[in-house]
């Protein structure tokens, strides 16, 4: 299985890459957890001290994997209700005193605009597009 999120650290600096291009990076179940385990992973080394979250090919993150949903519904999966929306819930990932800095490019939708908003700093490229 495919690495949906990259982890790089030069430095003191450590860029998160969310990993997905062909899907815009849209958040699956697979994404979100190596997403989580980057954050902990930044906010376990103590010798680093902030870190870039940005998106691999011309997105962001264009929010919720809906093929991954839609395959759910098709084969009967039922989701907790807490489990349901938990794509789209980056307050429920990991915290760090940190500071993460969102480098948006491309589309930041939804769950992607989620995560820039969990970030301390949000830099956007002049033609992102932002939104719900």
């Amino acid at each position: 299985m495919a690495e949906t999120v990259l982890y790089e650290k030069q430095d003191n600096i450590v860029t998160i890459t969310l990993n997905r291009p062909d899907s815009l990076n849209s958040i699956n179940r697979q994404l979100r957890q190596e997403l989580g385990e980057a954050i902990e992973q930044f906010d376990g080394e103590e010798d680093a001290f902030v870190a870039i979250i940005t998106g691999a090919g011309r997105a962001f993150c264009a929010g919720r994997d809906l093929k991954e949903r839609a395959d759910d519904n098709a084969a009967g999966v039922q989701a907790k209700a807490s489990q349901s929306m938990s794509a789209d819930r980056p307050y429920m990932w990991p915290r760090t005193w940190k500071p993460l800095i969102a480098a948006v490019n491309g589309f930041a939708l939804a769950g992607g605009w989620s995560i820039a908003q969990m970030c301390d700093l949000r830099i956007a490229a002049e033609d992102a597009k932002l939104g719900i």
